[in-house]
C-alpha cells in the first residue's frame, strides 16, 4: 500500500512537471496593471513590456555619466550599478514582473558584485556601459561598438552634467540625443531618456539649476519623439521638503537649499564634500521614483507657470512669470530663481506668494549677465549668448507648506530677439577666390513687430548700421561677407564675431568667436599656439614657424604606404624631471572615417602618449572603441603605437608617435592625393612641478594646440565646441603638394 503511494505521488509530480513544460506560463506581476499602466507600457516599451509579461529574457544597457555608473566617494559603494538609481529601477522592474533572480550586472567592475543576493530564477540582464566624465555626445562612441552588441531590449539614457561643465550647447546635447532615439528605433530598441540630477554647482544664491537647462531639451527631444522621459532631478528636488506658511523667502530658499544638500552629502568623507554624486539613499530614492513614473508617469502639479522675457539693455533681461495656482485651494509659500548655467543670474532670486485657488501671480525677476571683458570702448563684455538655441531655459524652485518642486516655463522666446548661426563650419575655403560669407538669423521673441539697426563685426573690421524690420514672433535670414586674406606664413588665426543691435535706442551684442585654420599637407611643419591665447576678445596670427630662438613648438605630420607619423619639436623649452611621471603628454585626436563622414557630425577621441623627462619610449594610453571615429569597433592595442622623445643634435627636444594604417581600417587611404583627408588635432601639455605636493601638474600656460575653438577667461574653459566633436577638427590631406585651403569655425 505505501509503495503505491509512492508511485501515486510520483506520477502526479511527474503530469505536473510535464504540464508546466507544455503549458505557458502566466503572467505575473507584483500587483495586477491598471488599464492606463499597461497602456502606457505598450506605448514607451513596446519590445520590452511582452518580455516582461511572459518572463523572458530582457537586456538592459545604460549609457551615462559617473552617476549613471554608481561612482562614489565612499570606497564601498563605488561603481556598484546595481546600488545607482538605475540598477534600483530594474531591481524593483524585476520584482513587479516577477523576476526571482531580480538583476544581473554583467561584466562589473573590479571588486563589484554581479548580483545583489544569489537569488535562483529569471533575471534582468544589465550592461552599465556609462563613464565618468561623459557628456551626451560621447555616448555617440558606443552607437557603432558597444552599446547594441548584445541586441538590447531596452536603452536608459542619462547625461547632462558633464555637458554644463564642459558648456556643450544645447544644440548639440539636442543633435546627439536625437542620433540616440533614431539608432534605438532602428534597431528596434526601446528607449528611457532620464534627466541629469541635481547638482550643487551652479551659480546664484540657490546653486541647484546648472543642469535644468539640458533636462529641458532632453525633456523637448522625448515629446517629440514619442520617448519616455524621466525627471530625475524633478523628483529629487522633492528633498527640499515643506516650509512652514509665513517663512522669510531667503530663509525658505536657505532652508530648502540645505535639505538639498542631503543627497549628496556623504557622512564618511565630511571633510571633503562631494556636491556631484548621490548618495544610497538618494539612488534608491530616484530609482524608486523612476519606475513610479514609467508605471505611472508623473503627478500634475498644483502649480503653472508662463513666463515672458526681454532685454532691458545689453547687461540685464527682466522675466515676468506668471503663477498660477491650479487647485482647489489657497496655497502660500516661496519661489526662487534658479541660474541658467553660468549665463544668467538673477538678482533677487526668490518671493513669497500667496495664491488663491485658481489664481495667478505676477512676479518679476532681473537677470544679469557676468562679465568677462572690455570692449575696445571700454563698455563690459560678457559671456557668450546661447549658440542656436531661440528659448531661453528658465528654472524655478518652489516650496510651499506640503513639498518643493521645480517649474520650468515653457516657450519662452527672449524679446526683441535672439541671434542663431545656421552655417558654423566650414570647409574648403579659399583666400582671395571669394569672400567669407558669414549667415545668422533673427528671431523675433516679440509680439509686436521689431524694427532697428543692426552691425556686424569680424575682428577690426566693422560694418555699417543696417536697418530691419522682423515680423511679430518671425524670423529672418541675414548674411555678411568679409574680405579673407591671412598672411602667407599666417597657420591659423581668431577672430571675435559680434552682431550689435539697436532698438528704440537700446542696445545690445551677441558675441561669437572665429577659429580658421590652414589645411596642412605631409611633411608640412606649423608651429603650435599656446592655448593661453585663446581668451575672449583676442585676436591671433599664428605663424607656421618659429621665430629664430624663440621658445615653442612645431608639429608635423607624415606618412608612408604603412603609418602616419606625428612629429612635435620642443625648441628652447625645457622639461620638468618628475621621476617616471610624465613631464610631456601628447594628445592626438585623429578623425579617420571614411571620406563622406569626415569633416561630418560624429565623434573622435584622442590617443594620449606619455613621456618622462629623460630620452627613451612613450607609453601610450589605453584607447576606447571609437577612438578614431564612429564605427571603429576594434579594440586596438596601445602597444601597436611606438613613440619615442629624443634630444636633437642642437639640444632641442623631438617626439615622434607613430599610428599603424591597419589601425585606420576604415579610412580610404589614398596616399598622394589631397583629397584623401583625415580630421586632426594635437595638443601637447607639459607637465609643472606643484609647489605643494611637488607633483606634476598640468596648466593652461603648458598647453600648446594645433587648434583650439575655445574662449577662455581666467584661465577657464567658459565656451567652445566639444573637445571629441570631429568637426573641431583641422584638415590634414594625404599629398605632399602645398595648398591653400582652410576650415572656418563659428563658436
Amino acid at each position: 500500500m505505501m509503495r503505491n503511494r509512492f508511485r501515486i505521488a510520483n506520477l502526479v509530480l511527474a503530469v505536473a512537471i510535464v504540464v508546466a513544460w507544455i503549458l505557458p506560463i502566466e503572467p505575473a506581476e507584483a500587483h495586477p496593471l491598471t488599464s492606463e499602466q499597461r497602456a502606457r507600457l505598450k506605448k514607451f516599451l513596446p519590445r520590452t513590456f511582452p518580455k516582461l509579461q511572459n518572463r523572458e529574457h530582457v537586456h538592459v544597457v545604460a549609457l551615462g555619466d559617473s552617476v549613471t555608473l554608481g561612482l562614489s566617494p565612499i570606497p564601498e559603494e563605488n561603481g556598484n550599478s546595481l546600488t545607482a538609481y538605475s540598477g534600483v529601477f530594474l531591481d524593483r522592474l524585476a520584482k513587479e514582473f516577477f523576476y526571482p533572480g531580480s538583476v544581473r550586472l554583467l561584466n562589473p567592475p573590479n571588486g563589484q558584485p554581479e548580483k545583489l543576493e544569489e537569488h535562483l530564477g529569471q533575471e534582468l540582464w544589465f550592461e552599465n556601459l556609462s563613464k565618468g566624465g561623459w557628456c551626451m555626445f560621447d555616448s555617440i562612441q558606443r552607437l557603432s561598438t558597444s552599446a547594441f552588441l548584445h541586441n538590447p531590449d531596452l536603452l536608459i539614457v542619462n547625461f547632462g552634467i558633464n555637458d554644463a561643465y564642459q558648456h556643450v550647447s544645447h544644440y548639440r546635447y539636442r543633435q546627439a540625443l536625437q542620433l540616440v532615439i533614431d539608432t534605438c528605433k532602428a534597431n528596434r530598441t526601446d528607449i528611457i531618456v532620464m534627466s541629469p540630477t541635481l547638482v550643487n554647482l551652479g551659480e546664484g544664491e540657490i546653486q541647484w539649476g546648472i543642469t535644468r537647462p539640458y533636462a529641458s531639451v532632453a525633456k523637448e527631444v522625448c515629446e517629440e519623439n514619442g520617448v519616455l522621459f524621466v525627471d530625475i532631478g524633478q523628483q529629487l528636488s522633492r528633498w527640499g521638503g515643506a516650509q512652514s506658511p509665513g517663512t522669510e523667502p531667503q530663509l525658505a530658499m536657505e532652508v530648502v537649499s540645505d535639505r538639498l544638500h542631503q543627497i549628496v552629502n556623504h557622512d564618511a568623507i565630511i571633510d571633503r564634500p562631494d556636491p556631484l554624486h548621490l548618495t544610497r539613499k538618494a539612488h534608491e530614492f530616484a530609482g524608486l521614483a523612476a519606475f513610479d513614473l514609467l508605471m505611472n508617469g508623473p503627478t500634475p502639479s498644483d502649480y503653472s507657470v508662463t513666463a515672458t522675457a526681454e532685454f532691458i539693455n545689453d547687461q540685464q533681461i527682466k522675466v515676468q512669470l506668471s503663477l498660477r495656482n491650479q487647485s482647489r485651494l489657497e496655497k502660500q509659500g516661496t519661489i526662487g530663481a534658479l541660474a541658467l548655467g553660468n549665463l544668467l543670474i538673477p538678482e533677487d532670486s526668490s518671493v513669497a506668494f500667496v495664491l488663491g485657488a485658481g489664481k495667478n501671480k505676477q512676479i518679476e525677476f532681473i537677470y544679469n549677465r557676468p562679465v568677462v571683458g572690455t570692449y575696445p570702448d571700454g563698455s563690459p563684455q560678457h559671456r557668450p549668448w546661447l549658440i542656436n538655441d531661440s528659448e531661453i531655459r528658465l528654472s524655478y524652485i518652489l516650496t510651499d507648506d506640503e513639498q518643493t518642486e521645480i517649474l520650468e516655463p515653457a516657450n519662452v522666446k527672449l524679446a526683441p530677439l535672439t541671434t542663431s548661426w545656421p552655417r558654423r563650419f566650414l570647409t574648403d575655403m579659399t583666400p582671395g577666390a571669394g569672400k567669407l560669407r558669414i549667415e545668422w538669423t533673427f528671431e523675433s521673441g516679440s509680439t509686436k513687430t521689431v524694427a532697428g539697426k543692426y552691425r556686424i563685426g569680424l575682428g577690426d573690421i566693422i560694418g555699417n548700421p543696417t536697418s530691419f524690420t522682423l515680423p511679430p514672433l518671425g524670423k529672418k535670414n541675414f548674411f555678411a561677407n568679409f574680405d579673407f586674406l591671412p598672411g602667407a606664413d599666417v597657420a591659423r588665426l581668431q577672430r571675435t564675431l559680434f552682431v550689435e543691435v539697436e532698438i528704440d535706442g537700446v542696445k545690445f551684442r551677441f558675441d561669437r568667436e572665429v577659429e580658421a585654420v590652414r589645411d596642412l599637407v605631409l611633411g608640412q611643419t606649423v608651429a603650435l599656439s599656446p592655448a593661453a591665447r585663446y581668451g575672449i576678445g583676442k585676436s591671433i596670427d599664428a605663424t607656421a614657424t618659429l621665430l629664430p630662438g624663440r621658445s615653442g613648438m612645431t608639429f608635423r605630420a607624415d606618412a608612408d604606404a604603412n603609418a602616419l607619423f606625428m612629429i612635435v619639436d620642443l625648441e628652447n623649452l625645457t622639461l620638468v624631471d618628475l621621476g617616471d611621471e610624465p613631464a610631456v603628454t601628447v594628445e592626438v585626436t585623429l578623425d579617420a572615417r571614411s571620406q563622406d563622414r569626415v569633416r561630418k557630425f560624429g565623434f573622435a577621441a584622442p590617443i594620449r602618449v606619455k613621456f618622462p623627462a629623460r630620452d627613451g619610449p612613450g607609453k601610450t594610453d589605453n584607447m576606447n572603441l571609437g577612438t578614431f571615429g564612429s564605427g571603429y569597433n576594434k579594440r586596438l592595442d596601445p602597444i601597436g603605437i611606438p613613440s619615442v622623445l629624443k634630444t636633437q643634435s642642437g639640444g632641442n627636444r623631438r617626439i615622434e608617435i607613430r599610428i599603424p594604417r591597419e589601425y585606420l581600417f576604415l579610412h580610404e587611404w589614398q596616399l598622394g592625393s589631397a583629397d584623401s583627408i583625415f580630421g586632426l588635432n594635437v595638443n601637447v601639455f607639459l607637465s609643472s612641478r606643484d609647489p605643494q605636493t611637488g607633483r606634476g601638474i598640468r596648466t593652461l600656460e603648458g598647453r600648446y594646440v594645433l587648434t583650439y575653438p575655445t574662449i577662455n577667461y581666467n584661465g577657464q574653459h567658459i565656451a567652445g565646441i566639444y573637445h571629441h566633436d570631429a568637426q573641431a577638427l583641422q584638415t590634414l590631406r594625404l599629398s605632399r603638394n602645398p595648398v591653400n585651403t582652410w576650415s572656418v569655425r563659428i563658436y
